[in-house]
């Protein structure tokens, strides 16, 4: 809250300084975590930005009946150009994402397939590619020539997938239905072609 307290307190400062903006930096966050935005204007209508994610959160996985523990990390970034089509503050976004974020952890004595299977299991889950095309749909609203609030929806075009490490003394019957189940799993995750993101954000014009 300090933080937000002087970030706040900065940009009403600036705000108070007469001049013609020309560069950006935001600070927000979202479900992919903590981030830091650096804009450059090209002309009135295009501009270049590119947001920097980060950060690392518990997380809680449920899947079939069973929750899994584990951390969710975020580092990525899109390199995006921003188009608006008018002077609403409306700006329609494409590019590409950099680098994907995951989520790592692990269970004991999972249960898949209505069968259990003894023992502690490593997992991933993270985007199947880390670069990737991203479109979103955003909206800025300038509180004076130095202060905004930004919101933005989007997707990245990529697919999560699972994978798992153990050392757990598995029969060839066991260790292949395993196998298939987390097969199972990511063939589920397949049918989301996109990673979906909304935003949000403090603005400081320069």
């Amino acid at each position: 809250m300090r933080c937000l307290a002087f970030l706040f307190a900065f940009a009403t400062l600036l705000s108070s300084v007469q001049a013609d903006p020309q560069t950006e930096v935001e600070f927000g966050m979202s479900h992919l975590g903590l981030s830091n935005t650096h804009t450059a204007k090209i002309s009135r209508k295009l501009r270049l930005r590119m947001p920097v994610f980060g950060g690392t959160q518990g997380q809680r996985i449920a899947h079939a009946g069973d929750t899994y523990g584990g951390s969710f990390s975020a580092p990525a970034r899109h390199i995006m150009a921003d188009y608006f089509p008018n002077n609403s503050g409306l700006h329609l976004s494409a590019g590409i994402s950099v680098g994907s974020g995951n989520v790592t952890g692990s269970t004991q004595n999972p249960r898949l397939g209505g069968t259990t299977y003894m023992g502690r299991y490593d997992f991933e889950i993270a985007q199947d590619r880390p670069i990737a095309p991203v479109a979103s749909v955003g909206y800025e609203h300038h509180l004076g020539d130095r202060l905004g609030l930004s919101a933005e929806v989007g997707a990245r075009f990529s697919r999560l997938e699972i994978t798992t490490t153990d050392k757990n003394p598995l029969t060839p019957a066991q260790r292949s239905a395993f196998n298939n189940q987390i097969d199972h799993i990511n063939e589920t995750l397949a049918q989301a072609p996109v990673i979906p993101f909304v935003s949000l954000g403090l603005v400081l014009n320069f």
